[in-house]
């Protein structure tokens, strides 16, 4: 008998604890409700898988409701859903529990239209259930791209603006190879994706039609994205190579220059150029020759300019400052040094730094560091300049440093904006040059100002008429 109770019991225990089957409702006037009505992608480049997005859909009822239909509105669409863990373009009959809601992860691959401005791409998600036909508006602005995967350059070749240009894996200009970028152009460079010079790269973007130079991820979150890409690096052999009027921004190394010689060509020559966002750094040269005027490099982890192993450099007119949201740092943004010490080396060069008319600045006391541990001849003509610094070795030659009254000024350093305003003490400080205008190409006066951006008065709107 005892045992008869005990299998009794324990029939009651799982009867009890059997869930009680869902109840539908039928009512059509019961609604769900979404997370949103529209659902919207960056900027996607054409015939590339997108990051997904994700949509939820909410059964705020007491009852279940049976969906009897969710897909997209358009026969072949772009858009794929991925539903409980599946992918289809079309899911029937999902449960959706009283108080529960449905996850829908959509992402995109968009065909090409070969349009060279973007183009919008339109569709909805499809939600039918009782007598309801709900739908979640779905778009996406398409860019078409010409697509440079793994590229060897091996004579003279031009990139029109127009298209843009994705470059995948690398691109290689050879020895006997260069690449021309004309007015306008834009490069858009995949993960880990690099520019390598053997021969000779020229960027020649104009004030009016900047040649463009950036990740291929256009999300928000990874606008001013440091590390999307690798980097600009020229090669040892090469000189020469011309960048100006560029934008080059979000990668690893802005440009990396390598080219030991024994001359003062320039290997490189920037010019009213802005680069942001390096994971490492704006302008790495070793044992180079490297000028830069009219150039604004902010946002990088190791250095805004590291200028290592000896070797010639000029800045005239630029614009340096460092101060990253994105990472942690403590050394100087811009370095010069005429030794680099290697695991099993120690390469050791001359140095030669002419720096004027420009504005290095930062979080640190300490922005500008020239290290002499190579003992290598060091020839320093460092004049008119505003430097974050308290090296009496650098407060001569009219350089202002780090007091409180000759703070840059700059118009809006958290929205990325390092023009000067109209109380900035780099107004009217700099020696005249031959650089007759801005960064923007925008004509310097006869009393020019520190730094990439010559500032100029508002116009007085408040007599007009």
């Amino acid at each position: 008998m005892r045992n008869l109770l005990r299998v009794f019991g324990l029939v009651l225990i799982i009867w009890a604890c059997q869930p009680e089957e869902e109840v539908f409702t039928d009512d059509p006037n019961l609604k769900l409700t979404y997370s949103t009505d529209t659902l919207e992608f960056d900027t996607l480049i054409a015939n590339l898988d997108s990051r997904s997005r994700r949509v939820r859909i909410f059964n705020p009822n007491q009852n279940a409701i049976r969906i009897q239909r969710l897909s997209m509105a358009t026969a072949n669409s772009p858009f794929r859903l991925i539903v409980n863990g599946q992918e289809s373009s079309n899911f029937n009959n999902i449960d959706l529990l009283g108080g529960d809601s449905l996850l829908v992860v959509i992402s995109a691959n968009l065909p090409g239209s070969d349009s060279f401005q973007p183009s919008l791409v339109k569709d909805s998600l499809l939600i039918d259930y009782l007598s309801s036909n709900d739908h979640v508006k779905v778009r996406a602005w398409r860019q078409d791209a010409q697509v440079k995967r793994g590229l060897q350059i091996s004579e003279p070749t031009v990139w029109p603006a127009g298209l843009p240009y994705l470059v995948e894996d690398f691109l290689l200009i050879d020895s006997v190879g260069s690449l021309t970028i004309e007015p306008g152009g834009k490069i858009f460079m995949q993960n880990g994706a690099g520019i390598f010079v053997q021969g000779k790269l020229e960027i020649l973007g104009t004030a009016d039609e900047p040649v463009l130079v950036t990740s291929s991820r256009f999300d928000e979150a990874y606008e001013e994205a440091p590390g999307q890409w690798d980097g600009i690096y020229i090669l040892e052999g090469s000189e020469g190579n011309i960048i100006q009027h560029a934008e080059i921004k979000n990668g690893t190394f802005g440009v990396r220059v390598g080219s030991p010689d024994d001359n003062n060509i320039f290997d490189v020559e920037i010019s009213n150029t802005i680069i942001a966002n390096m994971a490492s750094a704006g302008i790495l040269a070793f044992t180079s020759d490297v000028y830069a005027y009219n150039t604004l490099i902010y946002n990088c982890r190791d250095y805004l300019v590291g200028n290592i192993a000896g070797g010639y450099y000029r800045y005239e007119h630029c614009t340096f400052t460092n101060f990253p949201t994105d990472f942690f740092r403590e050394d100087p943004s811009v370095q010069f040094s005429d030794v680099l010490f290697l695991q099993d080396d120690v390469i050791a060069a001359p140095l030669n730094v002419f720096l004027r008319n420009s504005i290095i600045w930062g979080g640190l006391d300490e922005e500008l560091l020239i290290s002499d541990e190579g003992n290598q001849l060091i020839t320093l003509n460092i004049t008119n300049n505003i430097i974050r610094s308290n090296n009496a070795l650098f407060d001569v030659n009219n350089n202002q440093l780090s007091r409180a009254d000759n703070y840059p000024s700059f118009m809006a350093t958290l929205g990325r904006d390092y023009s000067i305003d109209s109380l900035s003490p780099a107004i009217d400080t700099a020696v005249p040059s031959a650089i007759s205008t801005d960064l923007t190409g925008m004509a310097r006066d006869s009393l020019p100002d520190l730094g990439a951006y010559e500032w100029f008065p508002m116009p007085d709107t408040l007599n007009e008429g």
